[in-house]
């Protein structure tokens, strides 16, 4: 296990960058598990590094969003949104054959593009 401390809204956050430093590409994750756990949108690049770059499959990994900022206000601005939006946003888990990572990852990136 390693605690790292960064960003604390100072900076940039540097999650994504450090856990790519502590689980670089080619690493033997064989037996391995990667738990990592940070605010919300910050784990947004963690999860895609850890899917996309990396190929992990989903039992290899965990990314636990805890906290983000304009929490309070982001359930009137989602439902400020089309219904057309919501409504796409909802048919992205109405893929049965779609592993749920790779779902959470688009879904995310479309919340991003939405500002949310």
């Amino acid at each position: 296990m390693t605690w790292k401390y960064g960003g604390n809204g100072h900076g940039p956050c540097r999650l994504a960058e450090l856990v790519a430093s502590q689980v670089p590409p080619g690493t033997d994750l064989t037996g391995g598990y990667v738990w990592v756990a940070g605010q919300t949108n910050a784990l947004r690049d963690v999860r895609r590094y850890l899917r996309k770059e990396l190929g992990l499959p989903a039992d290899r990994f965990k990314v636990v969003g805890y906290r983000m900022p304009g929490s309070e206000t982001w359930g009137d601005r989602y439902e400020a949104l089309p219904v057309t939006v919501k409504s796409e946003l909802t048919r992205m888990w109405d893929q049965p054959a779609r592993e749920e990572e790779d779902t959470a990852l688009d879904y995310e990136e479309r919340l991003s593009e939405l500002g949310l």
